[in-house]
């Protein structure tokens, strides 16, 4: 074994190209072509040892590229910037597992981050609102789409039951609110189920009423705040009668053809309208 080839296998650097008893034989019986041989055999392992080197550089680059450099191992992407960013203030998340934080940031009306002033800092850009809650209260929007703020404080001056009143219920709180007010002409409120009349059988609803007073007008709003259920008192004060035809609205009547006292829809104005204007002192009263 030659001593290149030697020092190749003695450092694993690549396997015995020409064994020695292999190399021995063969020189034997080729004495004339001795110097050829020991030629290629230096010529075949100064191929080996580029070859190796070859190898060795190229499973070391491979190694090195997958390694991500300095810069890129601490670097992380940059978040597109926010539209508005809250901070500086005690923020309810609505999630369980994590509840309350000090800042958010919002793009295109998404969360974009929830978390503290220092993470949500990342995320504004010139173009950002940013707002210092000052350590106030904020939470995610309560959105309605049909409120009626001004109706909410008129109400509160009214006769009152819930929408699951039974029928006695509502003949309980009409009869408190007819005793209570001596001086009014009517008695209005609300709110009975729509599904009221459905769900139990009263007769004549407009004479139901009756039994209750038939000196003052009674007219309670249902759930929906669209229809009426009203007493003869509050038919005869609105001008309401078996002939009246209301567009866009409906005047009802039972199997007999008698007015029920349900008025559907726009058929409830001329009784909205006979309601007695709210004094100053009810203004006042209901917060306007």
């Amino acid at each position: 074994m030659g001593y290149l080839q030697r020092y190749l296998v003695q450092r694993r650097l690549v396997p015995i190209l020409m064994p020695a008893r292999v190399d021995v034989w063969f020189l034997r019986r080729n004495t004339d072509h001795a110097g050829l041989i020991l030629y290629l055999r230096f010529l075949i392992s100064v191929i080996a040892l580029i070859l190796t080197g070859l190898l060795v550089a190229s499973s070391g680059c491979s190694t090195l590229s997958r390694l991500p450099s300095t810069a890129e191992s601490v670097s992380e992407p940059v978040p597109e910037l926010a539209d508005l960013v809250l901070n500086n203030g005690k923020i309810y998340t609505v999630n369980e597992a994590n509840p309350w934080v000090t800042a958010v940031a919002i793009r295109k009306n998404r969360y974009v981050y929830v978390g503290d002033d220092a993470g949500a800092s990342v995320y504004i850009g010139q173009g950002t609102k940013v707002i210092d809650l000052v350590g106030r209260m904020a939470m995610p929007g309560i959105n309605e789409a049909h409120a009626h703020p001004i109706l909410g404080g008129m109400e509160a001056l009214q006769c009152l039951f819930p929408g699951s009143a039974t029928p006695d219920e509502i003949r309980d709180s009409l009869t408190a609110c007819a005793t209570a007010a001596d001086d009014a002409s009517w008695i209005v409120g609300g709110r009975w189920s729509s599904g009221l009349f459905e769900q139990y059988d009263l007769g004549n609803p407009r004479q139901w009423l009756d039994q209750i007073t038939s000196v003052k007008a009674i007219s309670p709003a249902d759930d929906t705040g669209h229809n009426r259920w009203v007493n003869s008192r509050a038919l005869i004060l609105a001008g309401i009668d078996r002939e009246t035809d209301i567009a866009g609205g409906e005047v009802g009547v039972d199997p007999n053809g008698e007015l029920n006292g349900l008025l559907y829809e726009r058929a409830i104005y001329p009784v909205v309208n006979a309601i007695p204007a709210l004094t100053t002192d009810q203004l006042t009263r209901a917060g306007m």
